[in-house]
């Protein structure tokens, strides 16, 4: 692979396929620290649904530096910082339509929450509430670096030979998994919504309400347009 041809492919994620896949698989093992070509890499992986995804994954995340930005450079294959609201400029692109009809649920039964469900038994009464990943400018507004002491919170006293309840360190409950590999996940079904392969989004979408049983209602309006897409796409 030539350094314009892995520029093109970083400029337009959507062109990677099978034949990308080899080549970028030989750079990686090349440059392992070349977060781009990991970044592409794994996207490479995830589109074509190889099997080998989910072990890669695991293997080279220590080698990016968030994977919240391979997730927006997947959503909206621009550079961060470029990144602005998504806009759909053609009414004719799937994705566009079915947020246009998700507006249309919204209006007639009440909007739909993006903000999923957690078990908070365990949570702090003060946790603050979990960010809109899927919005740009949640991720604009969110703090570069998070401070050693957020991680660690509070130490409790050397002199202390027992804890005090109301001198404990202040818990943060670390960020879950599963929040991003849904991202992942719903980004990967727009990308197939996008490139036509709707039985694909609809196997991702249906993969997660069973995952996520707690959202049921804002997937069901998701399958139902697929389901719509679909099945004006084998009449025409």
């Amino acid at each position: 692979m030539t350094l314009d041809e892995l520029n093109r492919l970083t400029a337009h994620p959507e062109e990677l396929n099978r034949h990308t896949l080899s080549p970028l698989a030989e750079l990686v093992e090349t440059y392992p620290y070349a977060q781009s070509i990991v970044m592409l890499y794994l996207l490479n992986l995830s589109i074509l649904g190889d099997l080998r995804y989910e072990a890669e994954l695991q293997r080279w995340a220590p080698h990016l530096p968030s994977r919240e930005k391979l997730y927006l450079l997947a959503r909206l294959h621009m550079p961060l910082a470029d990144l602005t609201p998504v806009l759909a400029h053609d009414p004719s692109d799937s994705f566009a339509l079915v947020d246009q009809y998700l507006r249309k649920v919204a209006e007639r039964e009440g909007p739909l929450s993006n903000d999923l469900e957690y078990d908070t038994a365990e949570a702090l009464p003060t946790e603050e509430p979990t960010p809109d990943y899927f919005s740009p400018a949640e991720y604009d507004s969110a703090p570069s670096a998070m401070s050693l002491s957020g991680l660690l919170g509070t130490p409790l006293p050397e002199t202390s030979s027992a804890p005090d309840p109301a001198r404990q360190p202040t818990v943060t409950p670390a960020d879950d998994e599963e929040p991003s590999d849904m991202l992942f996940t719903e980004t990967l079904a727009s990308i197939y919504i996008k490139q036509g392969h709707y039985e694909r989004a609809k196997r991702i979408i249906e993969g997660l309400s069973l995952k996520f049983p707690e959202k049921i209602s804002y997937f069901a309006v998701q399958l139902n347009f697929l389901e719509k897409l679909i099945d004006n796409a084998s009449h025409s």
